[in-house]
């Protein structure tokens, strides 16, 4: 049995945050398409997904473990939502 390091964890959880934050983007402007202010909702998702994913870049390129783990359980809920899709 293999178990995943926060070294491999970390960069597969931006890279899925980041999907993540293009889905919604691209789903807001549909929204948008359809009503006026459609997309609102998540427009902000993405931008919280957004700081939260950047937090996590500038702990995975500082190499302070501890905010690396922190940065990941702060990704974790969107990665939960992602893999739940």
């Amino acid at each position: 049995m293999m178990t995943e390091t926060l070294g491999d964890a970390l960069p597969a959880a931006i890279a899925k945050v980041s999907e993540l934050i293009g889905a919604q983007e691209a789903q807001a402007k549909e929204l948008d398409e359809m009503f006026k202010g459609g997309g609102d909702g998540n427009r902000m998702v993405a931008s919280v997904l957004r700081v939260k994913r950047d937090v996590a870049v500038a702990a995975q390129q500082s190499g302070d473990v501890v905010a690396m783990l922190r940065a990941y359980q702060e990704l974790k809920p969107a990665l939960d939502l992602a893999n739940a899709e």
